[in-house]
């Protein structure tokens, strides 16, 4: 994993970094398994990590206090929510049209 890096700020304040991540973990399972062996794959969808600390004046010392990760949406997502709302919105001036033709 390539995690970049992190300047703590000298003004003894909390703060809130955010980051751009995606990560990937591959391994082999020796046991029980073919002469080929048992490879696998775990990653995770790209996106933005943000990483929350706190600092402690007793101890003079950041430590960390939470952490959430926001997955990036694929590029189609928004190509189709896009075109969801102009099929409801075409509908409803389809329908709107039709009572206004039918009520005369």
């Amino acid at each position: 994993m390539n995690f970049p890096d992190i300047i703590f700020p000298r003004n003894k304040r909390d703060f809130s970094v955010t980051i751009p991540w995606a990560w990937e973990l591959s391994g082999t399972i020796i046991d029980d398994c073919p002469s080929s062996g048992c490879g696998f794959d775990f990653a995770s969808k790209p996106g933005y990590l943000k990483l929350s600390f706190f600092y402690d004046p007793d101890s003079g010392v950041y430590f960390a206090s939470g952490g959430s990760f926001t997955a990036v949406p694929e590029p189609g997502t928004l190509a189709l929510v896009a075109l969801g709302i102009g099929g409801v919105g075409w509908r409803k001036l389809k329908t709107f049209r039709w009572k206004i033709a039918n009520s005369r």
